[in-house]
């Protein structure tokens, strides 16, 4: 399909770039770029594969803001919203300009008071590690003490995130388009700890108190650093957004109600595919 597809876009007059990973698929060495350069040197970048595909994308883009097409060719693809059937549908409305994009806030983390920062467009995760013990994490919202808890975790998220991990440890959903960030504790061993939902404006910082040395600060599911006990992580809203675009006519609530069965109806998926 890759080659296909380079193949339509330059017949449109476009100049096609293709990562440099993705070079031994289509085994066009003149078509490569570093990785580095393909956000500066695009006007669009297209991300074919999972929702990984699409983080990995968002992690290239970074403050650049260049639009990213998530084109789904795995098996749920939630950020991915368009399917293969619709790619050059999507690519007709891009190359006329008449694009539809979805602004999607960005987390960024500071550990401790080295300044190292990372940046997430779904989540930041705290779980121990190779141990599988639970972790006692302390919360603290803008300098204001919270709670501490024993958990296996505890996930920070994005509204783009709410519907990925957090979703599955029974965190709310969100809006994409909001601005705020989700905070859900994975297995919390109190029965009073529910997830929040934190105003962006806001700053999330959680500390981990226990004395095991494999507590681990995951970003977005790709990328993952030791925390030392008594490191404090600070999350807030980033500067920048990422630029999805999107499929015209295809709602976020109808990408719930086909992709995760909202409402377990059949007359709710069928809804979802309804012109």
């Amino acid at each position: 399909m890759l080659s296909e597809l380079t193949d339509w876009l330059s017949q449109k007059g476009m100049v096609v770039r293709i990562e440099e990973s993705a070079r031994p698929i289509l085994q066009r060495k003149e078509l490569s770029c570093p990785s580095g350069e393909l956000a500066s040197k695009s006007e669009i970048i297209i991300a074919m594969g999972g929702d990984g595909t699409l983080l990995k994308a968002a992690r290239l883009v970074g403050q650049k803001l260049t639009p990213i097409l998530g084109v789904n060719l795995g098996s749920l693809g939630f950020l991915t919203e368009t399917v293969e059937e619709e790619i050059y549908t999507v690519l007709e409305d891009v190359v006329k300009d008449s694009y539809e994009v979805d602004r999607r806030m960005v987390l960024e983390a500071k550990l401790g008071d080295v300044g190292h920062e990372f940046h997430a467009l779904n989540d930041f995760v705290i779980i121990m590690g190779e141990s599988g013990r639970i972790v006692e994490i302390a919360l603290h919202v803008s300098d204001e003490y919270v709670c501490a808890f024993p958990a296996d975790g505890v996930i920070v998220s994005t509204p783009t995130g709410s519907t990925a991990y957090s979703l599955a440890a029974g965190g709310p959903i969100v809006h994409p388009t909001m601005d705020c960030i989700v905070v859900t504790p994975i297995c919390a061993h109190s029965l009073g700890l529910r997830p929040m939902i934190i105003p962006s404006s806001e700053t999330i910082e959680t500390e981990v108190r226990s004395r095991a040395e494999d507590a681990r600060l995951v970003v977005d599911g790709q990328e993952s650093l030791r925390l030392k006990s008594g490191l404090r992580v600070q999350i807030r809203m980033a500067d920048y957004h990422i630029n999805l675009i999107k499929p015209k006519k295809k709602s976020f609530f109808e990408i719930l109600r086909t992709k995760l069965r909202l409402g377990g109806r059949e007359e709710d998926r069928a809804a979802g595919t309804e012109g």
